[in-house]
Formats: structure tokens, C-alpha cells, sequence
């Protein structure tokens, strides 16, 4: 379905938000496995940022980005849980692209299935 025009502030301002979700998460999973929270956080931001992008102009879909916090979150939180592998992850993935299917993949434009059905009804 395409997407109404947006205006050009926007997705400079879902990048910007984006990536500093992203830089959080990542830099929390980095923090969580011990590794370099810089590094980290640089890595969320650029990747969310850039999924955030996608999705304000329309060329990624919300489902991927939904798909990618959640598995971001779940690896963060999975230190705590006694996962240090990792494994969380794809269960938090595929968690959040339901998610995401559920709130933002199911808006169809309903077609009509003849042309009797598109015209207008006769009062």
C-alpha cells in the first residue's frame, strides 16, 4: 500500500530517535556481555537508524525494525536470565515481527473484486 507523502522532516527525525534507541540497546547488550560499549552503541545506532529510516520512508518494512528491537532487547536482558549464549534472541525476533505483523503488516487497501462492486450504490 503506498504511503502518503511525507514531509522531509521526518525521516531525518525517525533516524535521529532511531538511532538513539538503537545506541542504547546495543550499547546495554554490550554492557551486558562484557564487551566495548562504545562499539556498541555505535553499531545500534547506525543500524537502527537506518532500519528507522527505511521504515519513515517507506522502503523497509516495520515488521523488520519490530523483528530487530525486540531481538536487541531479549539479547540484552538474556545475561540476566542465565542465557550467555544468546539464544533468546531468535525467539524475541520472531516474537517481535508478530508484533509487528499484528500492528503494522496486516493494513491492506481493500480491493474490490469486480467492477459491479467499485461503483457507487444506486439510491
Amino acid at each position: 500500500m503506498p504511503r502518503g507523502k511525507a514531509s522531509s522532516l521526518s525521516p531525518s527525525v525517525a533516524a535521529i530517535f532511531g538511532g538513539l534507541v538503537g545506541a542504547g540497546l546495543m550499547g546495554g547488550v554490550a554492557y551486558t556481555h562484557w564487551g566495548n560499549i562504545s562499539f556498541g552503541a555505535l553499531a545500534g545506532a547506525v543500524l537502527v537508524g537506518a532500519l528507522s529510516f527505511g521504515v519513515a520512508t517507506g522502503t523497509m518494512s516495520p515488521v523488520t525494525l519490530c523483528a530487530v528491537l525486540l531481538a536487541l532487547f531479549f539479547a540484552m536482558i538474556g545475561p540476566g536470565c542465565d542465557d550467555y549464549g544468546g539464544t533468546t534472541v531468535i525467539p524475541g525476533a520472531t516474537f517481535g515481527a508478530l508484533l509487528g505483523w499484528l500492528f503494522f503488516g496486516r493494513r491492506r487497501a481493500i480491493q474490490p473484486r469486480t467492477a459491479a462492486d467499485s461503483a457507487p450504490p444506486r439510491h
